[in-house]
Order: structure tokens, then sequence, then C-alpha cells
């Protein structure tokens, strides 16, 4: 058991020191995800506070995708493992965020209406 641990944290790991950011297209499981934590931020009414928040860290996007490979071992007690390598792999790519941000926006309109 301690040896999965230790390879779960070493997985975490692997890239957190990367330096270049993927630059591949976000396809349709990337665009399922942020869907799925985007209704769940328009359920909470945060939409406005999670756009402000968003565009205002969008240039650092890359370094955010880093922490969460560091912080990785951690947030696999609590969360989805594959979601999570998903979600910090989608946010490497430059455009990962502008359309989160359409993705929130579209979700706020058609819960107004």
């Amino acid at each position: 058991m301690s040896q999965s641990i230790l390879k779960r944290f070493s997985d975490g790991f692997k890239r957190a020191f990367t330096l270049t950011p993927g630059e591949g297209a976000i396809d349709r499981e990337d665009i399922l995800l942020l869907e799925r934590i985007a209704a769940q931020v328009v359920k909470r009414r945060m939409t406005e506070p999670a756009i402000l928040l968003v565009e205002s860290c969008g240039p650092m996007n890359f370094i955010g995708s880093q922490v969460i490979h560091f912080l990785r071992p951690l947030l696999d007690l609590s969360c989805n493992t594959k979601e999570i390598e998903r979600l910090s792999i989608i946010l490497e790519k430059r455009n990962s965020l502008p359309l989160f941000v359409k993705i929130l926006e579209r979700m706020r309109d058609e819960g107004a209406k």
C-alpha cells in the first residue's frame, strides 16, 4: 500500500517543473470537464467572481497547472484523480481559460432564462 502512495506522489511530480506549456487543441472530453466545473460554479451562484478570478489570473494559467501537478498527491485524497490530472493538462493550454469563461457565461445566461 505504501508503494502505491509513493508512486502516486512521484507521478504528481513528473510534470511539476515542465517549462513549456502544452499547446494542443482542447478535445471534447476537456470541454465536458470544464462544463461540469462551470455547472458547479453556476449552481453556487459564483459565476461573476469566478469570471473575474479567471480573467485576472489568465496569464498565469500555466503556473496554476503546475501547482495542481505539485498538489496532486493531496488533491487525490478528496477529488477524482483522473479529473485532477486532466484539469492540470487543460490549464497548460493557453486557450483553456477564455474557453472556460465562455462556458461560464453561456451557462449563466441559460440559467437566467
